[in-house]
């Protein structure tokens, strides 16, 4: 089963090498913050210029999620993190079947979730 929704915050260094993912600006951490301990890393899903996607599962619920892990210095360090914010704030807005919806959003001093 594929995860039904995103949740945008941090990432994970446990997991190992994705194929490519170098070419991301975006380092997973070693530990997802304590707010989503309940969030057992599944697999890579992909990344892109600026986050990292991992399948995870909620223990609290049994449902996987794929979690977009955004690391803050690559951004902050070219002027983006305002643009990062924007974009946050209109995708938890948007409501379509062919959009994945964002259901909570977390961060941590170095990323984004």
């Amino acid at each position: 089963a594929s995860p039904k929704s995103l949740v945008v915050d941090g990432a994970l260094g446990y997991m190992g090498h994705v194929a490519g993912s170098e070419a991301s600006l975006t380092r997973m951490p070693q530990s997802f913050p304590r707010s989503m301990a309940h969030l057992t890393p599944v697999a890579p899903i992909g990344y892109g210029a600026y986050a990292q996607v991992v399948e995870v599962h909620d223990g609290r619920d049994g449902v996987r999620y794929a979690v977009k892990v955004v690391q803050k210095e690559p951004l902050e360090s070219r002027g983006m993190l305002q643009q990062l914010a924007r974009e946050l704030g209109i995708q938890r807005t948007l409501r379509h079947p062919h959009i994945v919806s964002v259901i909570d959003v977390a961060e941590d001093n170095t990323h984004a979730y």
